[in-house]
């Protein structure tokens, strides 16, 4: 019955909000830093600074403290979750897994570094990159293929807690594309802020429409209008919550020297 009541009313919250419309992006929810986003507080310094240390990733962390050791990431999943959302989420894990040289394991009793699957009351959110500590992947329960457990959703949140930031944030994004700020919900503008130049790189990689890491066209919007445009390749549609692309599966390789 509790199930039942979160899912009515999400349904109810969703027709009222602008911001959930945006097909791809239900991350927009989740309640932190650009959304689904939860920063420590070195994180978050360094996000405010201009010429921060230097990071050499175009939107995932450099420094080795956030790289999982060994490339495997250690993982509970909450025993609340259902067994087809837990089937979603190991669905998710091994997309990445079969693409990349990460692996995901389960971590035993006495480990003291872990991110703990659990759910939460709206929306979805990571932290970024490892941290040493028992970390979270906050999902807002819901059915298969749906909400936070559409599989891309799933693998997005991932890839946040693999070191991974917004492609959409990169200081090179408004050479790719247009940010309509008159379209943007009064109080959300601060989602579209861009990293400071060295903060990230590119990893030699470009801009990638196509990446699961992308907001969508109409994130935060209040009138139903794109906050964000395409410069270019207008065919590519941006937001797409599939799965991996071909550069998301790049960077990945790059950033953990697959």
């Amino acid at each position: 019955m509790h199930f039942l009541v979160i899912l009515i009313l999400y349904a109810v919250y969703a027709k009222t909000q602008p911001i959930a419309n945006d097909s791809g992006n239900v991350e927009l929810l989740g309640g932190g830093y650009e959304g689904d986003l939860i920063l420590n507080l070195e994180q978050m310094q360094l996000l405010k600074q201009s010429h921060p240390v230097d990071w050499k990733s175009r939107n995932g962390h450099s420094d080795m403290r956030y790289r999982w050791p060994n490339k495997t990431v250690y993982y509970n999943i909450s025993t609340k979750f259902l067994p087809i959302e837990i089937s979603q989420i190991r669905r998710a894990m091994r997309h990445i897994e079969i693409h990349t040289c990460i692996r995901f394991e389960a971590a035993a009793p006495n480990m003291e570094a872990f991110v703990l699957i659990s759910h939460s009351l709206m929306g979805c959110n990571s932290e970024v990159g490892y941290q040493g500590r028992v970390q979270h992947i906050r999902l807002m329960r819901s059915l298969a293929g749906v909400s936070c457990f559409r599989f891309g959703s799933i693998v997005h949140e991932l890839l946040h807690t693999l070191g991974f930031y917004h492609q959409q944030s990169t200081p090179d994004r408004d050479q790719y594309v247009r940010i309509n700020y008159e379209n943007i919900l009064h109080g959300s503008e601060h989602n579209f802020q861009k990293y400071a130049e060295g903060f990230v790189s590119d990893f030699g990689i470009s801009y990638d429409y196509a990446s699961i890491m992308h907001y969508g066209p109409y994130a935060f919007s209040w009138n139903g209008r794109p906050t964000i445009e395409r410069l270019h390749s207008k065919s590519t549609a941006i937001g797409q919550r599939f799965g991996l692309s071909a550069k998301d599966i790049q960077k990945i390789k790059k950033m953990y020297s697959c």
